[in-house]
């Protein structure tokens, strides 16, 4: 990775180490996820009955060495997503897509250790080794509807990776957690607040460039979909502005 870095920084004349990092992560962040997979279910059920139903389990075992296990809801009609389960001894603590990420830090106060070991992975893989995870299944409906539905998924994998870092900092979990938040890296000699669709913009040069790594950022979180052009345009705007949203800030990007 330092020689890619080294590579990258010397094509774009980049000074800055840390913002070197920054568009290396947004292309490679998927080889980082520590956490082995160990099995995966997953059928075709929820399609011939109406309700709630299980997409996907997921057994792990995590970085610190523990085991895990969280599933993937969704509901029939619209086979709209509906939430992410941590199960722990029987029991399930599910965070549903539309949560806020306050409300979600409330209720993940309240966990044990495991709990929060499972979550952080769980969160992890989901945002930054989606595809992954959707290979382990065999089953092409299954792993259809989850291609199809990945940036609702990859949404409130990002509220809870922003839950865990505000509910636990300093911790562990929220280092876990920040590995895969590669959006507020600083640029050497930046100058600000500035304005970058409608919000200040604190610490980060703007230029062709790092527009370019946002919009990056952005396509790997499924946030946008179109062109790296490194043009602050009307779709790179809305992407950010729920980007923004989903890591709860008002009004500044540092």
């Amino acid at each position: 990775m330092a020689r890619l870095c080294s590579d990258i920084r010397d094509f774009l004349r980049i000074k800055h180490l840390t913002f070197c990092f920054f568009l290396v992560l947004a292309c490679t962040q998927s080889a980082f996820a520590q956490a082995t997979i160990k099995s995966v279910q997953s059928d075709d059920s929820y399609k011939s009955n109406s309700g709630q139903h299980l997409i996907m389990g997921v057994k792990i075992r995590t970085r610190w060495n523990s085991d895990g296990e969280f599933k993937l809801n969704g509901y029939l009609k619209d086979l709209k997503p509906n939430d992410l389960c941590v199960i722990h001894k029987g029991n399930d603590r599910c965070f549903g897509h539309e949560e806020t990420v306050s409300a979600i830090s409330a209720r993940i106060s309240k966990m044990n250790r495991t709990e929060k070991e499972t979550l952080t992975e769980a969160c992890y893989l989901i945002s930054s080794d989606y595809e992954t995870l959707i290979s382990r299944t065999k089953n092409r409906n299954v792993r259809r509807l989850l291609e199809e539905q990945a940036s609702v998924f990859r949404r409130l994998a990002s509220k809870c990776q922003t839950a865990i870092r505000n509910t636990f900092p300093g911790t562990r979990f929220a280092k876990a957690s920040a590995s895969s938040n590669y959006y507020s890296s600083a640029v050497e000699g930046a100058s600000g607040p500035k304005e970058f669709c409608g919000y200040k913009i604190d610490g980060v040069g703007l230029n062709n460039e790092t527009i370019k790594s946002i919009q990056m950022g952005l396509k790997k979180r499924d946030l946008y979909s179109s062109a790296i052009d490194g043009e602050a345009g009307r779709g790179t705007c809305n992407a950010f502005k729920t980007f923004m949203e989903i890591e709860g800030r008002t009004d500044t990007f540092s």
